[in-house]
C-alpha cells in the first residue's frame, strides 16, 4: 500500500507503507511531475518552478533518496508533539471576563470564521462572508462541534480556539488549528483551549494527543501544557 497526496497547495506528503519503501523514489517521480501552473507557492524568487516534499529525521531512507536527487533540508524545523493522556490533566483556569465554549452551543458560525481569519491572516483584510473551503471543513469525517472549542469574552467576541480531530478507532487527538485573535494575546486564551480539548479528549476515551508547530518558540509553548517532540520534519526543496 502506498499513497501520494498533495496538501497546502505547495507540498507533497508521501505515505508509504514500510514493506513498499523502494516505491519511494517513485512517487517522488510523480510529485516532480505535477503541473501547478500559475502558483505563487511554487514559484522561486527567479521565476523557477519549486517541490517540496515532506519528511521526517526518523525517516532516514527518504532523506537519504531526496538529498541524493538534490533537495534542500527545511531551514526551519518543524516540531512533532505528543502527549499521554494517562493521570491527571490541568484543568484550564480561565481569566475574569471570558468564558470557554464549543460550537456546539449557540455561537454564530460567520463569528467563528472571523476568528480563525484573523488568528492566521490580515485583520484588515478580513470580509464577512464565509467562503466554500470552511463549510467543507465542517463536513470533514472527524469534525465534531464538541471539539470545536473557543474562548469568549465579554463583549461577546471570540478570543481564541483549536479543533481537535478525534479517531475513535486509535483513540488519538489531532490538535490543528491552534490560536488567539491578536487583540486577546497574551493572556493564556491559547492553553486554556488546548486543555479544554484534552480534558474532553481523555473523556471520550482518548489515549494520546498530537500536535505540530513550527519554531522553538511555539515547542515551549507547547511543553507548557505536556507536549513533548518526538520528531522534527519540514518539507525539503528543490527548484526543478
Amino acid at each position: 500500500m502506498a499513497v501520494g497526496s498533495t496538501a497546502y497547495d505547495f507540498g507533497e506528503y508521501l505515505d508509504v507503507h514500510p514493506d513498499y519503501y523502494e516505491l519511494t523514489g517513485e512517487m517522488i517521480d510523480w510529485a516532480e511531475s505535477l503541473d501547478w501552473g500559475e502558483n505563487e507557492l511554487v514559484t522561486g524568487p527567479n521565476g523557477e518552478t519549486m517541490v517540496y516534499i515532506w519528511s521526517t529525521e526518523a525517516n532516514k531512507y527518504r532523506n537519504e533518496i531526496l538529498e541524493a536527487r538534490g533537495y534542500k533540508k527545511p531551514p526551519v524545523p518543524i516540531f512533532v508533539n505528543e502527549r499521554s493522556l494517562e493521570g491527571d490533566i490541568e484543568k484550564p483556569e480561565v481569566p475574569e471576563n471570558y468564558t470557554v465554549h464549543s460550537m456546539s452551543e449557540d455561537i454564530e458560525l460567520i463569528k467563528r470564521y472571523e476568528l480563525g481569519y484573523k488568528i492566521f491572516n490580515s485583520v484588515e483584510s478580513y470580509e464577512p462572508k464565509i467562503p466554500e473551503y470552511f463549510y467543507a471543513r465542517l463536513k470533514a469525517p472527524m469534525y465534531r462541534k464538541d471539539l470545536d472549542i473557543v474562548t469568549k469574552y465579554k463583549d461577546g467576541t471570540l478570543a481564541s480556539c483549536c479543533i481537535l480531530w478525534f479517531d475513535e478507532e486509535t483513540k488519538t487527538g489531532v490538535l490543528e488549528p491552534v490560536g488567539t485573535h491578536p487583540d486577546h494575546r497574551k493572556k493564556g486564551l491559547g492553553k486554556i483551549v488546548i486543555l479544554e480539548a484534552l480534558n474532553r479528549l481523555k473523556a471520550l476515551g482518548g489515549k494520546t494527543a498530537y500536535v505540530i508547530c513550527h519554531g522553538e518558540d511555539r515547542m515551549a509553548f507547547y511543553s507548557s501544557t505536556g507536549f513533548k517532540c518526538y520528531d522534527k520534519g519540514g518539507f525539503w526543496r528543490r527548484a526543478l
